[in-house]
């Protein structure tokens, strides 16, 4: 595997388990931004707002970026289709993960719905 199909991999468990991944790698202070009803949060001032992030089964990214600007930041850019509470969804995200201690954690993400009421 690939080290940028080790940050897929992550991307695809940050959209199947979000509550496991947002609690075990996500960095406390990343920014976060999802549709309504979260909307924009700082992980640690977050709370239960979270729990609201619905997961995802049938995941598949398209039109994916990624790039390495600087040692230790990795950034993706892509389209994601999915189902959510049993309804096909579509949205567009991205995401920065940085190195902290030596272990990969997320910093920040943006998810848009494109189709659907998708979290």
């Amino acid at each position: 595997m690939t080290v940028e199909q080790q940050f897929w991999d992550l991307e695809t468990q940050l959209w199947a388990d979000p509550d496991r991944f947002l609690n075990e790698l996500c960095h406390s202070e990343a920014v976060l931004r999802f549709p309504s009803p979260v909307g924009a949060v700082i992980r640690s001032t977050a709370g239960k707002a979270l729990s609201a992030v619905p997961g995802w089964t049938a995941i598949d990214f398209s039109s994916q970026q990624s790039t390495s600007p600087v040692p230790g930041i990795v950034s993706l850019s892509y389209d994601v289709a999915g189902e959510c509470a049993g309804r096909p969804v579509t949205a567009s995200a991205s995401s920065v993960y940085a190195t902290v201690a030596g272990e990969w954690h997320l910093v920040a993400h943006h998810r848009e719905a494109a189709t659907n009421d998708e979290r």
